[in-house]
């Protein structure tokens, strides 16, 4: 393995403390090996890559959308665009979050579950990018908003099966549609689309393979239908009227 360093930084490791400068980090290619002073690194066949400057924990964005361009026409051209055009510009995305400082990306809904594919690229070392967790194909009702990044279930026994599938395609996680959302074709606005019944169906599938769930939620009905009547375990739009997130 390739070991590498940064050597005569400022470090800010994110736990209170102050930043502490003269400070070294070596690392392979898959882990950090040591973080100490400039004084004590083995940087012995090491490839110094930079001196000084400073580093700081990656970000994290929990909430993207890899296989979207980001424009109003995004959400509907996805769905007829050549899949090569589309896995492209996720690929590029993971690259794009990885250079701005996010190491760790939460994809909530892509064209033909394509983030997972992009995921196991970064997993793999043939993608330098960041870390995707992908929940694949989001899961909306028939007619739902989001159905151009999803699969349309209806009823109970259909969302189950939904989970099942994306979850066995090698999702990290779940994402729901249970209300409308603003940009391309289908449900719109604050409507909501999804049963106490489905939502629950849902998160219990989900569940049972240790796996989480993400809702898109507008207004407040949604919000408390998601929140307080299913008890959704993770949603990215939290409950508050002036939610306008197109997850």
């Amino acid at each position: 393995m390739t070991r590498r360093a940064v050597t005569g930084i400022t470090l800010y490791d994110g736990s209170g403390g102050p930043p502490v400068p003269g400070t070294s980090v070596v690392w392979d290619d898959r882990r950090i090996i040591s973080v100490g002073t400039d004084a004590s690194a083995d940087t012995a066949n090491a490839e110094v890559i930079t001196t000084g400057g400073w580093v700081v924990p990656g970000l994290i964005d929990a909430h993207v959308h890899l296989t979207l361009d980001a424009t109003v026409e995004g959400m509907e051209g996805v769905a007829t665009e050549p899949v090569e055009t589309t896995i492209a510009r996720a690929r590029s995305g993971a690259r794009i979050l990885l250079g701005a400082g996010i190491t760790t990306a939460r994809d909530q809904g892509s064209r033909n579950g394509l983030s997972i594919q992009v995921a196991g690229e970064q997993r793999s070392g043939t993608l330098t990018a960041a870390r995707i967790m992908a929940a694949g194909r989001g899961i909306t009702p028939t007619g739902g908003h989001g159905w151009m990044i999803g699969v349309e279930a209806d009823g109970a026994d259909g969302v189950r099966a939904a989970v099942a599938a994306e979850i066995a395609a090698g999702a990290d996680v779940i994402k729901l549609f249970p209300t409308g959302g603003i940009l391309g074709s289908g449900a719109h606005g604050y409507a909501v689309v999804m049963s106490a019944e489905e939502i629950a169906a849902a998160i219990d599938e989900a569940h049972r393979h240790g796996i989480l769930v993400g809702a898109h939620v507008h207004g407040p009905p949604g919000s408390r239908w998601s929140w307080m009547r299913a008890s959704t375990p993770s949603s990215t739009q939290p409950p508050s009227p002036m939610s306008r997130s197109t997850g």
